[in-house]
């Protein structure tokens, strides 16, 4: 939607016209499991629970890490394109 409330019009990624709104352009905001995670009582975790959940995190770093690492060389190859 426009600063008016109506929705605009943009162009897809196949070329095509397709109405879009606002809210797909704003950053999105964190997600509820991802808050919860944040804001879980940890003082009743044993440190064995608190050890596996440091592991799972590392390795969530990891993947995202991975997953940006690819969005940016996507983007570096696409910017490598166009300056040609």
């Amino acid at each position: 939607m426009s600063a008016s409330g109506a929705p605009f019009k943009g162009e897809d990624n196949k070329g095509e016209i397709r109405e879009r709104n606002m809210d797909d352009m704003e950053p999105r905001k964190r997600s509820d499991a991802l808050d919860a995670l944040i804001r879980e009582d940890l003082s009743m975790k044993s440190v064995e629970e608190l050890t596996e959940r440091i592991e799972l995190l590392k390795g969530e770093i990891e993947r995202i890490s991975a997953e940006i690492g690819k969005k940016q060389n996507s983007r570096d190859a696409a910017e490598a394109f166009f300056r040609k």
